[in-house]
């Protein structure tokens, strides 16, 4: 089973989209005959059906989400879970034009967001930072299409740019031992409800961001007016 993961990791960073979809299809073959853990089962309809979305085939992921909405309907997964659900649900709103529904499973991510990472830690679990990170980094990038819809070029500019950056530290967290970071600006919350300042250049010492609790300091989506 991990080698199948692999394989369509391995595919997607060689963009051999459609192997990447056989693997895919072929992991929830399996896994729906194994298992029946929505924790294992959700996240391969929602990532099936993203990888076909972004390949432009509109019907077969609505397919696929309807799927995953069906498995859900008795029972729910755990709630990281739903928060990567809702994300990628917003993602197949924006890209087919349905801006309202987008921004409502936004909204539903933001008080899952909120309600499983409001409190503030001083040190975070490594599967919980990746959880946030990833949360953050997806967020960013579907806000941006929704922008992108609306018109707002230069916001929806500014949001990837954001998504980018959170992905960046992510990385260089990982691969970094002891480094330093110094801005220009103050790191913009994009779950804020305030208007997001202009980009501004990002002077970075010893090669990487360190990573600090400030940048993870969100409040939640269902505040922000796009």
């Amino acid at each position: 089973m991990l080698t199948i993961e692999l394989l369509s990791d391995f595919f997607e960073v060689k963009s051999l989209s459609l192997l990447r979809i056989q693997s895919y299809h072929l992991l929830l073959k399996i896994q729906s005959h194994l298992t029946n853990n929505l924790d294992i089962i959700i996240p391969l309809y929602a990532s099936l059906a993203v990888q076909y979305l972004r390949l432009g085939y509109t019907g077969k992921a609505g397919t696929l989400f309807a799927q995953g909405l069906k498995k859900m309907q008795n029972s729910a997964p755990s709630t990281p879970i739903q928060l990567q659900w809702h994300i990628h649900y917003a993602e197949y709103f924006a890209r087919v034009g349905v801006i309202g529904k987008a921004k409502a499973e936004m909204s539903q991510a933001g008080e899952i967001y909120t309600k499983e990472f409001g409190a503030t830690k001083k040190r975070l679990d490594p599967n919980e930072r990746a959880l946030r990170i990833l949360a953050v980094g997806r967020a960013g990038y579907v806000f941006s299409l929704i922008a992108f819809e609306e018109n707002e070029l230069e916001k929806a500019i500014g949001f990837i740019d954001y998504s980018i950056r959170v992905l960046r530290t992510a990385i260089t967290n990982l691969e970094r031992t002891t480094r330093t970071v110094k801005t220009s600006s103050s790191d913009f919350d994009p779950f804020s409800s305030q208007k997001r300042p202009m980009s501004e250049g990002i002077n970075v010492e010893n090669k990487g961001l360190q990573f600090g609790s400030r940048l993870w300091s969100y409040k939640s989506v269902c505040l922000f007016n796009i």
